[in-house]
């Protein structure tokens, strides 16, 4: 794998990327790679795709690109993290973009078109023109990438979404009947038992984190614990649905299904 088209270096590494993307015209290298394997000699499963791809790489050139940035969108809470990112990330293009937005000024050309002007000199005028705003919109581009960039705005983002979440939570949490326990996650008893390392339990590793805030529930709905001196209630009387069949005491035929 050559690491970047530019380097133009001769030496390759092998790596196996997170993502990989085919063009077209390798695509029937791929069904080529399994007309000649036969089922029997292919690899276990979980191994074919690093075997295709060092089958691919003997006949076409690969490109290692490094990916700085991935976000997992398994969870909801996840998904929303990106989504509010890729939301922030549009916002602050749409700013960067009207920041170093086209001017008049951008120029100091001016373009004649007046009639006693040659044909040669008004292209070479032309061109001179649209180099410059060549120039000018790279310049533009690469300012408008500078300022979205991830590692520039990520901790900025971070920062306001965790501000937003605590605003959420303090908003959610208007039950004043809650616990003290429940109202400050910091107060909460948290006592972990250690476990002998040969015989850790799956219990013990979850209840050995301590509970933040957002796991605290909202509501309280306890009541007095105290135990009852009467029994207030009448005799019982069972409602359940009868399934047997009920026999007849003179003759099996009259017996009700």
């Amino acid at each position: 794998m050559v690491p970047f088209p530019e380097d133009g270096a001769t030496t390759s590494r092998a790596a196996v990327g997170p993502i990989t993307l085919l063009r077209r015209s390798t695509l029937p290298l791929v069904a080529q790679y399994f007309a000649e394997t036969p089922e029997s000699a292919l690899p276990p499963f979980h191994h074919v795709y690093g075997h295709l791809l060092k089958y691919l790489a003997e006949r076409v050139t690969f490109y290692g690109l490094e990916i700085k940035y991935m976000f997992s969108v398994k969870t909801i809470d996840s998904f929303l993290y990106a989504d509010a990112l890729f939301e922030f990330h549009a916002r602050e293009k749409r700013k960067a973009t009207q920041k170093f937005k086209v001017s008049d000024t951008d120029s100091s050309l001016e373009f004649s078109t007046e009639h006693s002007m040659s044909d040669v000199r008004k292209r070479m005028i032309q061109e001179q023109f649209e180099k410059e705003a060549e120039k000018y919109g790279d310049l533009r581009r690469q300012a408008v990438e500078r300022e979205v960039d991830l590692d520039r705005i990520l901790p900025t983002f971070d920062e306001r979404y965790a501000n937003s979440l605590n605003t959420k939570l303090q908003s959610e949490t208007i039950d004043k009947s809650l616990p003290e326990r429940f109202t400050n996650a910091s107060l909460f008893r948290h006592a972990p038992r250690n476990q002998h390392a040969c015989y850790i339990t799956c219990n013990n590793i979850y209840g050995i984190k301590q509970p933040t805030q957002q796991e605290m529930p909202m509501s309280w709905s306890g009541i007095k614990g105290n135990f009852t001196s009467s029994f207030k209630a009448g005799m019982f009387h069972n409602t359940g649905f009868v399934t047997n069949k009920t026999t007849s005491k003179v003759h099996k035929t009259l017996d009700d299904f």
